[in-house]
């Protein structure tokens, strides 16, 4: 059936570019030599075998081109082998945007002080989507300032789009600063989208699965970050996700479970040092580390809200940012009755958190599943998610959550209103004066999930200036506004 799946795909795609289609190994022997010969809009299509890089020249680099390279039957059967030669078996190096696409491949066998399995540099912005990218490593041994990243996939000054595929058993070696970062993927100063994938088994000193440095408007989104590891250095951090120094990071709808990190590691399952993280929708269970094994953030920046956090050693969320307060609200601990905190919920059996967490209100049974007559409940009610990316240039999405339940308490908090059917629903954008500058929703809604777009402009269709903005959600009489920043 997948056989099949794939060739239809083929089909489509085939008999929809206007492009020439170059065979190998039937045109041409390897395939970097059908790459060279193709042209933009061209496909490079690969039968089923082994393709050794036996030498430089076989290795895959795109040149700038804007092609798709593919496989005829998938990836199980259409194998790309590092074999002994040291470097990069795929390469984006020169500027190429989302329709350089490579689908469809084992990529294996990489060896390389960065991205062994595929590099990814120099504002590259390539398609990486249905490969098996599986036992590549990389090591500083001949790159001591910049070496031992990306095991996987390493991103340097660019913007992937990585969907689809299954990122298992890379990993990374390294002594110093960031160096050892990525087992799975690694990111620095690049823009991604990283959906859809299984990244699993993965191992680095600091991200494990993902490791994300200097990185700005990063998409994680639906995918399973599972059993990746942190070790091998005198501090380890972020077995699933690493996030540093970044800002306008989304972790979303993710499954992030039994990452583990050896000796000392902060955040078995996720480790956050950036501004403006939005990590909602995940379930995170049953990651191990000490002294942390759920999220360890140290930015009171981050909210962390509609995850089912459970099964964790240690903390569940800890936070070591002592100037404010993380937005932890309307999250599922694993019990009923809460987050254990040894002050203010000694009686709760959930995962522990720290201090300086806001847990308050918390959800008495998992996200997503059934009604709840708790009133801490938020799936009664309706939820309003920080925008994301934010600051931004451009567009923002915000999402908005309406769910079935009975009338409940009136406030301005959100959490405690509650949709009994068909609610009005309105969704506006005011400045810093007040003053209304956009419309985004103003209608009857059923309950379910919604999100909303703003690009910037008024009712009018005028660009408003770069500034503080905030939007606004009211369900009936109750309402919750949050703050975003327009960057132009």
């Amino acid at each position: 059936m997948k056989a099949l799946i794939k060739f239809l795909a083929l089909v489509f795609v085939l008999g929809t570019t206007e492009g020439k289609v170059i065979r190998i190994p039937q045109d041409w022997p390897y395939i970097q030599t059908g790459i060279e010969m193709a042209t933009d809009g061209d496909t490079v299509l690969v039968a089923p075998g082994r393709y050794l890089i036996t030498h430089p020249s076989k290795r895959i680099n795109f040149q700038g081109k804007a092609i798709l390279l593919t496989s005829e039957k998938g990836a199980d059967s259409t194998v790309i082998d590092g074999w002994e030669e040291y470097g990069p078996i795929v390469t984006f190096e020169s500027g190429e945007d989302t329709n350089s696409i490579i689908d469809g491949f084992t990529i294996t066998n990489g060896r390389s002080k960065r991205g062994a399995g595929i590099l990814c540099r120099n504002n590259s912005s390539p398609k990486i989507c249905n490969n098996i990218i599986t036992g590549n490593e990389v090591d500083d041994v001949y790159d001591p300032d910049f070496g031992g990243l990306g095991a996987g996939i390493c991103c340097d000054t660019a913007s992937p789009v990585i969907v689809g595929n299954v990122i298992t058993k890379n990993h990374c070696q390294g002594a110093y600063d960031f160096l050892g970062s990525g087992g799975g993927i690694f990111l620095r100063n690049s823009s991604a989208s990283i959906l859809n994938n299984t990244i699993s088994e993965n191992w680095a000193t600091w991200g494990g699965g993902i490791a994300n440095v200097f990185s700005n408007y990063v998409r994680i989104e639906r995918n399973e970050i599972e059993r990746n590891e942190a070790k091998e250095g005198w501090i380890n951090a972020g077995a699933g996700v690493y996030c540093v120094f970044g800002s306008s990071i989304l972790i979303a709808d993710n499954t992030v479970t039994g990452n583990f990190g050896t000796e000392y590691c902060e955040g078995g399952g996720i480790y956050c040092k950036s501004n403006s993280v939005i990590i909602v929708g995940n379930t995170i269970t049953n990651n191990s580390a000490s002294p942390v094994g759920g999220i360890y953030t140290s930015s009171s920046s981050a909210q962390v809200s509609e995850n089912n956090i459970y099964g964790n050693t240690h903390y569940g969320l800890y936070s070591s940012d002592t100037t404010g307060v993380v937005d932890a609200d309307s999250n599922w601990w694993g019990d009923k009755t809460g987050p254990y905190h040894p002050t203010l919920n000694p009686g709760g059996l959930g995962d522990t958190v720290s201090n300086w967490v806001d847990f308050e209100p918390w959800l008495s049974k998992p996200a997503g599943v059934g009604d709840d007559p708790s009133p801490r409940a938020l799936p009664q009610g309706f939820s309003l998610s920080q925008n994301w990316p934010n600051p931004f240039n451009e567009n923002t999405v915000i999402r908005y959550s309406l769910l079935v339940g009975r009338q409940g308490q009136s406030g301005e908090g959100g959490s405690r209103a509650r949709t009994t059917s068909t609610s009005y629903v309105s969704l506006k954008v005011y400045n810093i004066l007040g003053q209304e500058v956009r419309t985004l929703v103003d209608e009857k809604l059923k309950p379910g999930k919604y999100e909303a777009v703003w690009n910037g402009k008024s009712n009018s269709g005028m660009a408003v200036a770069s500034g503080v903005y905030f939007y606004r959600l009211k369900v009936g009489k109750f309402g919750q506004t949050r703050k975003m920043v327009l960057l132009r």
